[in-house]
């Protein structure tokens, strides 16, 4: 059956176990729903997103599984800090007691750079060498990792958690790559990061259109 991107986002986040059984219906209606909010988020949908998360935490709910709920809502924040948006995650520190789950702490940490290096093995492989890399200064090696990530959100999250120390042609990509998919909100942000580092007059007047252009046409 097609994976979503919630049960992509379980497998990274457990990345020593995975559904050994078949899941259940509600596990399947939340992952689709989160599937379907994070693309209307990053599109800028806000209205369609709001309600897509408004489904998979009821679905979520209604299988009383608190270790998903609390995923989806680290994956909410996720989403949130990968356009630049400020978010401590409280909806997850509401639960992390009841939850009481080390990867799911770890991850938290890792996008709030509060990891410590004994949590390291605890996070996605995916992620494991990005923020080794990341822990020496060796950011050119990070943006090599970056560049390897397979999925889209992986790439965009960590990017954005390096920011200050991109070069141009990885945040071009980060536009390119929120382009094709038609990510407004990824593209805005890269846009707005993109000025940060730019000094010619003319490029700045050009990026203030595009941001102009796009702002208008997000919903």
């Amino acid at each position: 059956m097609k994976s979503t991107l919630f049960l992509l986002l379980v497998s990274l986040l457990f990345s020593a176990c995975s559904f050994t059984a078949k899941p259940n219906k509600w596990e399947y209606d939340s992952a689709a729903a989160f599937e379907s909010y994070s693309k209307n988020f990053l599109r800028g949908q806000d209205n369609l997103a709001k309600n897509d998360l408004e489904r998979a935490v009821a679905h979520a709910k209604s299988g009383s599984d608190f270790k998903m709920l609390a995923t989806i809502y680290l994956g909410e924040c996720a989403l949130h800090i990968s356009v630049g948006n400020e978010d401590n995650c409280q909806k997850y520190l509401d639960l992390k007691e009841i939850v009481n789950d080390p990867a799911l702490e770890a991850y938290y940490h890792f996008i709030n750079a509060t990891l410590t290096k004994e949590e390291i093995p605890l996070l996605p492989s995916i992620y494991q060498n990005y923020v080794w890399h990341i822990r020496y200064n060796e950011f050119t090696k990070a943006q090599q990792d970056i560049a390897y990530m397979t999925k889209v959100s992986s790439k965009l999250l960590a990017s954005t958690l390096m920011k200050e120390n991109l070069d141009t042609k990885t945040r071009e990509r980060m536009i390119e790559l929120g382009s094709y998919y038609g990510y407004k909100k990824v593209v805005l942000f890269w846009l707005e990061e993109t000025k940060k580092q730019t000094k010619n007059k003319k490029e700045l007047e050009l990026l203030d259109k595009k941001i102009s252009i796009l702002k208008q046409t997000t919903h």
